[in-house]
């Protein structure tokens, strides 16, 4: 969904991607607190490039470099490089 960022007139859209359901829902829950809706995609971040997702920035947000080995590592900075699109 979008939401006004910072007052500047732009809009944004905010997607959550996670596995866990149950972490989505808590990320959905405190969006809303906030005043933004958020839409949730269950997917594995390694395969995002199957999503058909664009946007302009990826956060990857917390610590995820445990949860990943090296290989796995290098697969999800791949996968999220492929959504990003082009800033020119």
């Amino acid at each position: 969904m979008y939401f006004e960022t910072a007052g500047n007139g732009k809009d944004a859209e905010l997607t959550f991607v996670d596995l866990r359901e149950d972490a989505l829902e808590k990320a959905v829950e405190f969006s809303r607190a906030a005043g933004i809706e958020a839409e949730a995609l269950v997917a594995d971040a390694r395969e995002l490039y199957k999503s058909g997702i664009e946007a302009d920035i990826a956060i990857l947000w917390g610590l995820s470099t445990p949860h990943f080995n090296p290989i796995d590592l290098v697969k999800l900075y791949g996968s999220v490089s492929t959504i990003l699109r082009d800033g020119s």
